[in-house]
């Protein structure tokens, strides 16, 4: 909330401003309100074998084909609080 009233994030902002990889798989619209409000796609966690580095879990997450249209529906996602920290 500091970055936010600040101006250092906006709620608008798209995630791929942070993250360039993130415009891929149609995620390119995510906004971090989306990744606030748990509707931005993502599933809850990964599945298969755990990446060896947070670098390899961003790129894994940023390449992730959305569960689920972009502000459609709420789904509790882990992933998508990872790639606020990563914003952070």
């Amino acid at each position: 909330m500091n970055l936010l009233s600040s101006n250092a994030v906006k709620l608008t902002d798209l995630v791929s401003k942070y993250i360039p990889d993130y415009d891929t798989n149609k995620k390119g619209n995510t906004t971090v309100a989306n990744l606030l409000l748990h509707n931005s796609g993502l599933p809850f966690d990964i599945t298969g074998p755990t990446p060896a580095s947070k670098d390899d879990l961003i790129q894994q997450i940023a390449f992730m084909k959305p569960s689920y249209p972009i502000g459609s529906q709420f789904l509790y996602s882990s992933l998508g609080f990872i790639i606020l920290g990563e914003i952070v």
